[in-house]
């Protein structure tokens, strides 16, 4: 089973905005830490974070009464704030969800442009809050290294990286809700349909992942 989805949304973004940091930042140490994401065994990091997330689904399962759920958002974290160095994403479920509105252009300064993939959303009743979810570890060195460059902050190199992150993060999220969705332990979980899964950053601006009718 391939856990790379053949129309990921976020693959199509990360490549060019790689190649035009590439191509603005000729120095080698740069290009060598981007160049990292291009030996990262995606398929085994999708294989972890989906056996992570279903344990996630087995646990609100077993916990559940009488509720049942429409909508798990995926929270991309980190423990400090001043650089944001994501290492974690909570999942927290809810009974119903609303869309709002939706647009392409965000306001927070780490995440991409898409078509139409952010949402405005009113979200129900909170069942499980950051209870479960799966770690992005690799993918935090990345930016570890990028610090300890001579003048990445100052240049503004690591903002870039860092967006670069999360752009890669939301494709591996991708990736791994398009597989757990095929999974027995999401099969298994009470819910109410359509059913989606969300990523965001900050409680407010939330990346439409997958959805299932």
């Amino acid at each position: 089973m391939s856990y790379i989805a053949k129309d990921n949304p976020f693959m199509k973004i990360f490549y060019p905005y790689s190649e035009s940091i590439i191509s603005n930042y000729v120095a080698e140490d740069i290009a060598t830490s981007i160049n990292d994401f291009f030996s990262i065994d995606e398929e085994e990091i999708t294989r972890h974070m989906v056996n992570e997330l279903g344990n996630t689904l087995n646990i609100y399962a077993s916990k559940l009464k009488n509720d049942r759920i429409q909508a798990i958002t995926l929270k991309i974290d980190a423990p400090d704030d001043d650089y944001f160095i994501p290492s974690v994403v909570l999942a927290s479920a809810y009974d119903n969800f609303t869309i709002k509105k939706t647009y392409s252009l965000p306001n927070h300064s780490l995440l991409p442009e898409t078509n139409n993939l952010y949402h405005e959303l009113s979200l129900g009743k909170c069942i499980f809050s950051q209870f479960g979810g799966c770690d992005i570890d690799i993918l935090s060195d990345i930016l570890f290294n990028v610090i300890s460059l001579s003048n990445s902050d100052t240049s503004g190199i690591f903002k870039q990286i860092q967006k670069l992150v999360i752009i890669k993060i939301l494709e591996l999220l991708y990736n791994t809700c398009a597989a757990i969705v095929k999974d027995h332990r999401f099969r298994e979980l009470p819910k109410n349909m359509p059913f989606a899964f969300f990523a965001h950053l900050d409680d407010s601006e939330y990346v439409m992942l997958i959805t299932i009718d």
